[in-house]
């Protein structure tokens, strides 16, 4: 059994990678500007370390996917974009 003391995050430039790989999901420029949109607070945040970790990650998917009305991503983009970021933790 082996652990980590150290949470894994996904940083700004692993998130930037994520970005670039969506488009090769069919994602066109708008989608990603809108994810990038909705996960800049997590990055950016100067109270927290930089970066998202799982628990960041599931939040956010959760909340775009009970709060369609307020993006325009389809449940396969958010399925998309769940398996890029997931690369990354």
């Amino acid at each position: 059994m082996s652990f980590s003391l150290f949470k894994k995050i996904i940083s700004e430039r692993e998130f930037k990678y994520v970005c670039s790989h969506l488009y090769h999901h069919g994602m066109s420029e708008h989608d990603v500007d809108e994810i990038r949109t909705i996960f800049e607070t997590h990055l950016n945040d100067p109270h927290r370390f930089r970066g998202m970790d799982k628990k960041d990650v599931t939040s956010i998917l959760d909340w775009m996917r009970e709060n369609k009305n307020d993006h325009n991503l389809s449940s396969d983009q958010i399925d998309s974009l769940e398996a890029e970021l997931y690369k990354y933790l």
